[in-house]
């Protein structure tokens, strides 16, 4: 009599091992996927390949819309937001090894008051040109020192101080200044540490040197940073007319507690200049809160000019005549 069919039993058939190989092995796209997951969504032809995609795979995946092709040899993972970062971390693994954001882009990065994101900027010891590569702005320089890079999350960016010293070979003083100021009021920077990259990069002919100098000679130890770009471009305009320096915010002490911080003082003459911006609120309450805390200076003896956004940038001759004629009444 026949011997009954008996089924198969896998799990005695197939060694352990082995079947905690198979479960254990990673799908390449998934490996894929959490590459670039690290990295705003995109990965480089070396990073596919150690995740096991080939070059053949990858050219077929783009061919399929799982992965898209952002500069020559990076891509995205299809479905992957574009956002500026992207293109910023796409940019710098083109490049390569010693790239670094910097200039216009590393000081959006930072967050510098003036720095709005933009151009993706990069520093590269390479001689990269393509075309298709036309939204990155390229900048030759040999090599950058340790000290001059630092890391935010997957991004490899110029320090706050040599990002800094770029800015002043593309982008006019006033803007400048106002980095300059952000950094220094956010502890980003100190002046030694300008003062250190001015003299490790200050050459001859270098882009920038001479405006990032004139920056910083006005800026001595007991310097204040202005707390907004509308100060700052107020302090300009007071610097340019060639009135009297004012004190930057200037604590009102009663009782040995600070009741007010004035943005440009003159004490002697009892002299207050406000600017006043919706933007540098967070609300209409805090707005209001410091007209309110305004009025505190003028029970206490205090002349205030208020000046707005309009008045600095659309009528600055006028503000200066107000600010003279202040100040003359009591000279």
């Amino acid at each position: 009599m026949a011997e009954p069919c008996r089924r198969s039993q896998p799990d005695a058939a197939i060694p352990v091992w082995i079947g905690l190989m198979v479960s254990s092995r990673t799908h390449p796209d998934r490996s894929c996927a959490a590459t670039a997951a690290a990295q705003h969504g995109v990965l480089n032809p070396v990073q596919a390949r150690a995740a096991g995609v080939s070059d053949k795979a990858r050219r077929y995946r783009r061919s399929t819309g799982r992965f898209e092709r952002l500069l020559p040899t990076i891509d995205k993972l299809g479905g992957a937001v574009e956002t500026w970062e992207q293109l910023v971390v796409a940019a710098l693994l083109w490049a390569g090894a010693g790239a670094a954001a910097s200039h216009r882009c590393a000081g959006a990065l930072w967050g510098f008051d003036g720095c709005p994101r933009g151009p993706v900027d990069i520093t590269t010891p390479r001689n990269l040109r393509s075309q298709e590569a036309a939204h990155i702005v390229i900048h030759r320089y040999d090599r950058l020192l340790d000290a001059e890079i630092s890391t935010l999350g997957p991004i490899d960016l110029t320090a706050p101080a040599r990002t800094l010293l770029d800015l002043a070979a593309v982008v006019p003083v006033a803007r400048l200044e106002i980095a300059m100021d952000s950094a220094l009021r956010r502890r980003l920077v100190t002046l030694p540490d300008l003062r250190l990259t001015l003299s490790r990069n200050a050459r001859r002919g270098r882009r920038g040197v001479r405006r990032f100098r004139a920056a910083l000679a006005v800026r001595d130890d007991s310097y204040v940073p202005t707390h907004s770009p509308l100060e700052r471009k107020l302090a300009r305009l007071i610097e340019q007319a060639d009135l009297p320096d004012p004190l930057r915010q200037y604590p009102v002490i009663e009782n040995g507690r600070e009741v007010y911080r004035i943005d440009f003082a003159y004490p002697d003459q009892m002299l207050a200049i406000e600017v006043d911006g919706w933007e540098h609120h967070s609300d209409r309450i805090s707005w209001s809160k410091d007209r309110r805390r305004g009025n505190v200076l003028t029970m206490r003896g205090w002349r205030v000019l208020h000046f707005t956004y309009e008045d600095v940038t659309k009528n600055p001759l006028g503000v200066i005549q107000a600010i003279r004629e202040a100040l003359f009444l009591t000279l």
